[in-house]
């Protein structure tokens, strides 16, 4: 099987054309005039503060401009479109910019796009260019761990067609959302470790690095920490600290240092600027979130959104197409495969051969795919108990939730013996979803209930 390396030009050839196909899906969402239902206002608002100098804090309003944009550009307000901004009620969240308690870092690129000229429409679409530079940052970075690790052409080929053109992420990508860096702060977990450990050994500036990167996720996203999270758990199932041997143990646990790291530092990272956020709040976190999230107020968690939510791994890979009879396949395919190849290793210990680029991550496929679905579960029942905390009712872990383990799922898979399995799984069937949603320039038929 031809590699990275040897095949430099080729690998760089083949990026950019995936690149190019994931451009031309997101363009397909971000040319339309039409707000996005999932909080893309708030988001919007978010960037409007950054571009004029100003770090947004909770309690702050959306201003001015996105609340013409929302009355104009969104489907349930077009009644008020020309008429003055109506009373706060009249806003979701009362007008409230409730997206202040996300950290800044994932909005930058929407920053530099931003033109905030006159035109409501012609803005809009021109921040959402933002989303562009998550692609083409997620792409290179993908492209420099596969060089580093030297993958063959196949295995690079499944790891850009399964992430980049899956199609929560284009979604997000051609709106005005910081899930479109999730693709990036998943690989910067992954090259961080293939960078800083070889041969099971770390290098002088291994932790620093760990530890950066760490930050830099959690002040992204606090939900992307679920990639380092998911690397922790595959390192501590590969090699368990079930033993009586000293020396045995010490090596385990060492094992586990290098992710541990990046999730701790994630963690305290996302955890610095929700209390930075809360000693400069206008409005307390907890109000606006109640805001957003309505319903019947519940005893306890409801047990039924946290199923739904793990169920939402395999919606994360459906096509927002209507009519597609396959719609749901390559989720449930994906799915079914991380199962049996995690209880495989439950039950049979190491499984095939370890995940492409095992000299670093040192981790079976078995494990990796273990990590996956641990993290899952645990995501969901989080948002879960989150929202129910917060507001008193409980909803479902969306399916973008989980965009940052892509690449993990990709590794996973991409390590049978069998080439014609990832080949398909991997490549062949998102590209034909690809070809699809490219044919079907539309927008009237995306539907989005599962992202």
């Amino acid at each position: 099987m031809k590699s990275v390396r040897s095949n430099l030009v080729l690998a760089l050839v083949l990026t950019i054309v995936f690149l190019g196909i994931a451009m031309a899906l997101a363009n397909q969402r971000r040319t339309t005039a039409a707000v996005d239902v999932f909080d893309e206002t708030s988001h919007y608002s978010y960037v409007l503060a950054l571009k004029s100098g100003t770090l947004p804090r909770d309690g702050d309003m959306m201003p001015p401009l996105v609340l013409n944009t929302i009355d104009c550009d969104s489907w349930w307000a077009q009644a008020r479109c020309g008429s003055p901004p109506a009373k706060a009620s009249a806003y979701h969240d009362y007008g409230y910019n409730y997206e202040t308690v996300q950290p800044p870092l994932g909005y930058l690129p929407y920053v530099v796009t931003s033109t905030t000229g006159s035109s409501l429409v012609g803005d809009l679409e021109q921040t959402r260019l933002g989303g562009f530079i998550w692609i083409a940052l997620s792409g290179l970075a993908m492209l420099t761990f596969a060089l580093i690790e030297d993958m063959s052409l196949l295995a690079l080929a499944g790891l850009l067609s399964i992430t980049l053109l899956n199609p929560c992420f284009t979604w997000a990508a051609g709106t005005i959302n910081n899930d479109s860096a999730a693709l990036f702060a998943a690989m910067a977990s992954v090259l961080v470790l293939s960078l800083g450990v070889r041969k099971g050994r770390f290098r002088w500036f291994s932790f620093p690095l760990f530890m950066l990167a760490g930050l830099v996720i959690g002040l992204t996203k606090g939900v992307f920490v679920i990639a380092p999270f998911a690397l922790l758990v595959a390192a501590v199932f590969e090699r368990p600290p079930l033993t009586t041997n000293g020396r045995e143990l010490i090596d385990s646990l060492k094992s586990y240092l290098p992710s541990a790291t990046i999730f701790v530092f994630a963690a305290a990272g996302n955890e610095m600027w929700l209390y930075f956020q809360k000693i400069r709040s206008v409005v307390s976190q907890s109000v606006l979130t109640a805001g957003t999230i309505t319903g019947i107020k519940e005893k306890s968690v409801n047990l039924v959104q946290v199923g739904d939510g793990i169920k939402n791994l395999a919606m994360l890979f459906s096509s927002y197409l209507g009519n597609f009879a396959t719609n749901e396949v390559l989720g449930l395919v994906v799915v079914s495969m991380l199962l049996v190849i995690a209880v495989a290793r439950l039950f049979r210990g190491r499984l095939d051969v370890a995940t492409p680029g095992s000299a670093t991550l040192r981790l079976s496929s078995g494990s990796l795919a273990i990590g996956i679905l641990v993290s899952v579960v645990a995501e969901s029942i989080f948002v879960s108990a989150y929202s129910w905390e917060q507001s008193g009712v409980t909803i479902a872990a969306p399916s973008r939730y989980y965009i940052a383990l892509l690449p993990l799922i990709a590794l996973a898979l991409l390590s049978s013996r069998k080439r014609w399995l990832p080949a398909v799984v991997c490549i062949a069937f998102p590209v034909v979803v690809a070809g699809l949603q490219l044919a079907h320039m539309t927008t009237g038929t995306f539907h989005l209930s599962h992202f």
